[in-house]
Parts: C-alpha cells; sequence; structure tokens
C-alpha cells in the first residue's frame, strides 16, 4: 500500500485514554462516513488521535495523502504538495484556486485508488481568514463528493461544513482525565519517585498530551539533571508560554511524517 509521503506507523510514546474517540471514529467510517474531524485545543493530541486512527485502518485505502497546513506556506505550496503526493503533473502553474481544485479532483477521480485526504493542523489556514478558510473549504467539498475518496481534518478551530453534516463524523477531543494523564506521567517516566510533587505536576499539565511528553522528556533528559521538584514550579511559570502556537517551531514535530523510517 501506497502512504503518500509517508505516515509513521511507529509511535515512540504510548496513546492513553483515547479509547472511546477511537471506537467512534471507526464505527463512522464503519457506517461509510467520509468526512472526519479531530478538533480540540492546542496540544490535546487531535494529530496524534488521527495518525493511530488512520494506522488501524490503513489496510482499508490504498493512498494516504497528507498536507500538514502547519507547514505550507501558503495556497499555491499546498496545491503543488497535493499534486505531487498524487503524481499530477503540472505543466504551467494555474493562477486561480478553481483551477487548481479542478485539475486535483480531475485527477483522482478517474481512478481506482481508494484514497485519504489528511489536512492536518487545520488552523493554520481557517484562523487566517478567508482567503485560505475558503479554497481550503472548497477543496475539501470537491473532493469529498468523490466516491473513491475520504477526508480526515485536525484543528483547534471547528470545521463547519452543514452541507455534508450527513456525510461528517466531528470529534470534540477533550484534554485527559486525571487518572489519564497520571498514567501517561507514569508510563512515560518508569521507576521515577515523583514523591510528592506528582499531583501537582499533573494537575499543570492540564491533561494536554503534548505538555505531558514535553514534561517527561526533560526530567528523562540528561541523567534527570531535572527533577519532579524542579519542575513543578517551572510548570507554574511558564506553561502557558509553553502551549502558545509561537513555542513550537515548524520542524518540531512530536510525531514526523517525512518517510515510513522516521522517528521523533
Amino acid at each position: 500500500m501506497t502512504m503518500g509521503l509517508g505516515i509513521d506507523t511507529y509511535f515512540e510514546a504510548q496513546l492513553v485514554g483515547r479509547k472511546d474517540e477511537l471506537r467512534d471514529l471507526k464505527a463512522a467510517w464503519n457506517k461509510k462516513l467520509r468526512m472526519f474531524g479531530i478538533f480540540g485545543m492546542r496540544s490535546v493530541g487531535t494529530s496524534r488521535l488521527a495518525k493511530e486512527f488512520l494506522a488501524s485502518v490503513s489496510g482499508q485505502y490504498d493512498e494516504l495523502v497528507y498536507v500538514n497546513l502547519k507547514e505550507t506556506s501558503d495556497l499555491a505550496a499546498m496545491y503543488v504538495n497535493i499534486c505531487a503526493q498524487v503524481t499530477v503533473s503540472i505543466e504551467s502553474r494555474p493562477t486561480d484556486v478553481k483551477s487548481w481544485e479542478s485539475m486535483i479532483v480531475s485527477a483522482v477521480s478517474t481512478r481506482k485508488t481508494q484514497y485519504v485526504f489528511f489536512f492536518d493542523n487545520g488552523e493554520y489556514f481557517l484562523d487566517e481568514g478567508a482567503e485560505t478558510r475558503d479554497p481550503l473549504q472548497d477543496l475539501v467539498v470537491a473532493l469529498i463528493k468523490q466516491n473513491n475518496i475520504k477526508i480526515m481534518i485536525t484543528s483547534s478551530t471547528t470545521f463547519q461544513l452543514a452541507s455534508l453534516c450527513g456525510l461528517y463524523h466531528v470529534c470534540e477531543l477533550q484534554p485527559l482525565k486525571p487518572a489519564e494523564t497520571l498514567e501517561l506521567l507514569r508510563a512515560e517516566t518508569p521507576g521515577m519517585d515523583f514523591g510528592e510533587y506528582l499531583k501537582p505536576i499533573a494537575e499543570l499539565s492540564e491533561g494536554l498530551p503534548r505538555l505531558i511528553f514535553m514534561i517527561t522528556s526533560e526530567l528523562r533528559c540528561d541523567g534527570g539533571m531535572l527533577t519532579p521538584k524542579d519542575m513543578a514550579p517551572l510548570l507554574a511559570e511558564y506553561r502557558l508560554m509553553v502551549l502558545s502556537r509561537e513555542f513550537y517551531p515548524a520542524k518540531i514535530e512530536l510525531l514526523t511524517f517525512t518517510g515510513s523510517s522516521s522517528r521523533a
């Protein structure tokens, strides 16, 4: 099976919780729904859940077209990326979005290939106004009308498509529950003695998997130079900055999509 630019099915960090969400996604998939939106606040794990789900159903589609909108500079870059993955030759670049849309849809709609188009980090286009939001929405609508295409989109901004409600499964992802937060903290720091600081660190992580992974990575780093006792006041002071969009450089991802053998 061809996986577009490659979906990494090796996950260095385990998925904790999310059993209900995975169950609901699989039920919607089995009901032949065509579009799947996973939405939630930044760092809650929407991308990871989507990747885990798509890996679990990978035998039921032929090709994944992965578009990370966080790393896509503009509309033209998005279209060129998609064309490269679906092997559409671009002899001369179209000058308008409708021509790009028509070229892509015409190419994939005539094939027997079963596609999943995965638009990751959708807020980077949805939050920038009509210039990027509307063309993305139009492309998704055009693609989903084809019988051989399913759509996955993740975002911190809900993607509203009332016209496709009968084909659309929406998953609103919440932070991990307290017990799940503790489970993930312990799983990512085997053998570590948190002492009295386990509960404060868990509470300050706010159930956000990405923040938990960052916390545990720092605690494991350099042989434990940063202790749970150190971590609690640091989190209290800096966690809001850590959760901001600006904190994450474009090239740093917990899970990468640069090839089948890539690791974070």
